[in-house]
C-alpha cells in the first residue's frame, strides 16, 4: 500500500473517531439538555445533561446513527461534483440526531428516514435556516475564532426550536400541533 494512501486512510479514521467519539455525543447531550429544560418548564439546563451521551450505554445507542451520518457526508464530499448532494444530505438529515435523542426507540435508519421525510416537507424554509446558521458560524469563525463559541450554540439552539416547531419535543408543551412520530 503506498504511503499516501495509508496516510489518507489514517486521516479518514481519525476524523471518524473524532466525530463518533466526541462530536455526535456532545451534540446529542446538548439536545438532551435543551429538551429537558423545555420538558420541566424551568428554562434551566443542568450540567449533568450535557454529558448524558458520553455514558457508555447511550454512546453505544448513538454509534450506528453517527456512523451512518459520517459515511453519508464523507461519501458525498469525495468529489466536488457531488457538493450539491452533500448540502442536500446535510439539510435533510438535520433532525436525525434530535429524533434519536427524543425518540430512543427509533433505529438509526428510522431516524434518518423520518428526518428526510420531514425535512423534504419543509425543505425551503429549513434550507434557508441551515444556510443562515452556516453563514453565522462562518462569521463567528472569521471574528478571531472566538466568535464561533457564541455562534455555534446559537445555531444549534435555533435548530432545537425548528425541531420543536416542526416535530415537537416529547413531553414539552407547545402552542403548535406537532407531528406524531411512532
Amino acid at each position: 500500500m503506498p504511503f499516501s494512501l495509508s496516510f489518507q486512510l489514517l486521516h479518514i479514521f481519525s476524523v471518524y473517531l473524532h466525530r463518533v467519539l466526541l462530536f455526535f455525543p456532545a451534540m446529542a447531550s446538548f439536545y438532551v439538555a435543551i429538551f429537558n429544560s423545555w420538558r420541566l418548564h424551568s428554562g434551566l439546563v443542568t450540567v449533568h445533561d450535557f454529558f448524558t451521551y458520553f455514558e457508555p450505554s447511550n454512546w453505544l445507542r448513538l454509534l450506528p446513527l453517527g456512523t451512518m451520518l459520517f459515511f453519508m457526508g464523507f461519501a458525498t464530499s469525495l468529489q466536488w461534483t457531488l457538493l450539491p448532494l452533500f448540502f442536500y444530505i446535510h439539510i435533510v438529515t438535520v433532525f436525525a440526531l434530535p429524533l434519536r435523542v427524543d425518540h430512543p426507540h427509533l433505529s438509526a435508519s428510522q431516524c434518518i428516514f423520518n428526518s428526510v421525510h420531514i425535512a423534504n416537507g419543509h425543505f425551503g424554509p429549513l434550507a434557508l435556516l441551515v444556510i443562515l446558521c452556516w453563514v453565522l458560524n462562518f462569521l463567528g469563525l472569521v471574528c478571531f475564532v472566538v466568535g464561533i463559541y457564541f455562534t455555534l450554540p446559537f445555531g444549534h439552539i435555533t435548530m432545537c426550536y425548528a425541531y420543536h416547531h416542526i416535530i415537537g419535543v416529547k413531553g414539552a408543551q407547545s402552542s403548535m400541533d406537532p407531528m406524531q412520530i411512532k
